[in-house]
């Protein structure tokens, strides 16, 4: 059982001191992600701490979240200090919406429940993977979609990515465990690696992790000028590479799960000599050539947190970010080093626009990333729940031009 269950058993019993240790452990491994800061401030309530409550709600106005604290019982007993009203009012401004981009395009179906999403230079169209419908569209400049790889054998379509000088598109899925598994004898989830031919859309290869035990989630990819491709393994915390000369999967660098848990989005340096990798705790560097990790820190205020997409543009990096309290798309200005991060600017939040962003694509000085996703309408079991209203919501494209911002 790891910390955050500890953290969710101990709060179901009652016994707040003990939670309260649990998510101060995860504070100290991931400090400028809103919902452990948030579980810290809820922490220090229950056990009648309301100064360091409200010290810790303060710090989670400091990284940009946005909560309706009112609607928590934790905190009714703060309710008619001044101080908590300030911390309110503070949290209540990082809800306004922050719009710098423009839509892009909508999809046609609203079923298709969209991860990741890549430009195709050949015939410039998008190219759109579905986690419902288990496939992925092309779709036309006119906004009419197709099926272009639809195998019956896919799985939930996570990362995907062009790598235009040899005509190729990769792309990740998986499924969860079936619902039936007991803690006993339980199967892996399944993930899978595709190499295909991107004018044809025909499948050249599969990849699969080689060891049989434990969780493995393939999800984002990041692809070298010399063809190399690496994909992080989010349940491993780990990431894979397939090496051009040798066309087989391997274990690029296993990582220590208390530094580095959950790998996610991953992007490259300009000299394809460095990826960064997102993870629960924050942004991580890795020296291609020497497999050495090391936290990049966080040197102003704002959240690198749990990143979804991540994104190297011209000294900085893009992130998408759909955590509780804190949706949103933000860049990450590193230092000419590349080995810290010296500010934060929010490009895109709110409510209005989006709704569990995830991923997108640089094209020249412009991202394009899927706004809204509505993915949480899909269950383990691969069903759909009915939307929120009729007619259900399209998922939406919005575009940044980053060389304004």
């Amino acid at each position: 059982m790891c910390l955050s269950d500890h953290a969710r058993s101990a709060l179901a019993a009652g016994r707040y001191g003990d939670y309260l240790n649990y998510v101060s452990t995860l504070a100290a491994r991931a400090p400028d992600h809103p919902g452990v800061i948030y579980a810290v401030a809820r922490g220090y309530a229950l056990v009648g701490q309301p100064a360091a409550a409200l010290r810790w709600l303060g710090r989670l106005g400091d990284v940009g979240a946005g909560r309706d604290v009112d609607s928590d019982s934790a905190f009714v007993g703060l309710r008619s200090s001044s101080e908590f009203r300030a911390v309110r009012a503070r949290l209540q401004r990082n809800r306004v919406p922050v719009a710098r981009g423009a839509p892009a395009f909508t999809l046609p179906d609203a079923d298709l429940l969209p991860e990741a999403l890549a430009r195709d230079p050949i015939t410039d169209e998008w190219l759109v993977g579905s986690l419902a419908k288990r496939k992925i569209i092309r779709l036309a400049r006119n906004g009419t979609g197709s099926d272009f790889i639809s195998n019956s054998g896919l799985l939930r379509v996570v990362g995907i990515h062009v790598d235009s000088a040899r005509a190729l598109l990769w792309f990740a899925t998986w499924a969860p465990r079936e619902a039936s598994s007991t803690p006993f004898g339980e199967p892996p989830s399944q993930t899978r690696l595709f190499k295909c031919d991107l004018r044809t859309g025909h499948i050249l290869r599969t990849y699969v992790p080689s060891d049989s035990g434990g969780d493995h989630l393939f999800n984002d990819l990041a692809i070298r000028r010399n063809g190399d491709v690496f994909i992080t393994d989010t349940d491993q915390g780990s990431v894979y590479r397939v090496r051009l000369d040798v066309d087989t999967l391997e274990l690029f660098l296993s990582t220590d799960r208390e530094r580095f848990s959950d790998a996610n989005g991953i992007t490259l340096s300009a000299d394809d000599r460095t990826l960064y990798v997102a993870f629960v705790e924050g942004i991580a560097r890795i020296d291609i050539r020497t497999k050495a990790i090391t936290r990049v820190p966080l040197l102003a205020a704002g959240s690198a947190a749990s990143i979804d997409g991540l994104y190297w543009y011209r000294g900085s990096l893009i992130g998408v970010q759909h955590l509780p309290g804190l949706e949103q798309v933000a860049r990450y200005d590193l230092a000419p080093d590349g080995r810290s991060i010296r500010h934060v600017t929010v490009l895109e939040r709110g409510d209005s626009l989006l709704h569990l962003p995830t991923t997108g694509t640089i094209v020249g000085d412009h991202f394009y990333y899927i706004a809204s996703s509505h993915y949480d309408r899909l269950g383990d079991d691969n069903r759909l729940a009915p939307a929120s209203r009729t007619p259900a919501p399209l998922s939406t494209v919005r575009v940044l031009d980053l060389s304004e911002q």
